[in-house]
């Protein structure tokens, strides 16, 4: 019997292995310590949950309907023009480009606009973040669980 599998973690890890080759700055997943020994310039990566789109409701089962999922791009940099410049290249660089079982990404409203500083605990900018927020549509990938 055949069925549908939404495997976002693929994608995820997709997404992550294209950030790894395509950009020089590291990148972390999900989480960044926040410490002196930060390398600066790095790209973080948020990745969102699943979610079902507005339209395209299938008549063969919830699994088929259209779904979207996405990421946050936290670029931190030394400055805020060096960060905003990274995020911009990040931009440029993953707007249109489609991975396995996903559409195109899109640009979508960004967490906050510009760059923003980072205080250390003097008060002092210590460093810069710029964010970006992305999104794609989600395909059903089929597969079959015939023994």
């Amino acid at each position: 019997m055949a069925d549908y599998a939404l495997d976002l973690q693929e994608i995820q890890d997709a997404i992550t292995a294209y950030f790894d080759t395509t950009f020089v700055q590291p990148v972390f997943e999900d989480a960044l310590v926040d410490d002196e020994t930060l390398p600066l310039p790095s790209i973080v990566i948020w990745y969102r949950d699943l979610r079902r789109g507005p339209k395209g409701r299938s008549f063969a089962g919830t699994r088929l309907d259209s779904y979207k999922s996405g990421f946050d791009v936290v670029v931190l940099a030394k400055t805020g023009r060096q960060a905003r410049q990274i995020l911009n290249y990040v931009g440029d660089t993953i707007i249109g480009h489609k991975f396995t079982n996903t559409g195109e990404v899109v640009k979508t409203q960004a967490i906050w606009e510009s760059s923003r500083a980072v205080l250390d605990s003097a008060n002092k900018p210590s460093r810069f973040a710029a964010t970006s927020r992305f999104e794609f549509g989600v395909f059903a990938n089929r597969v079959d669980n015939t023994p």
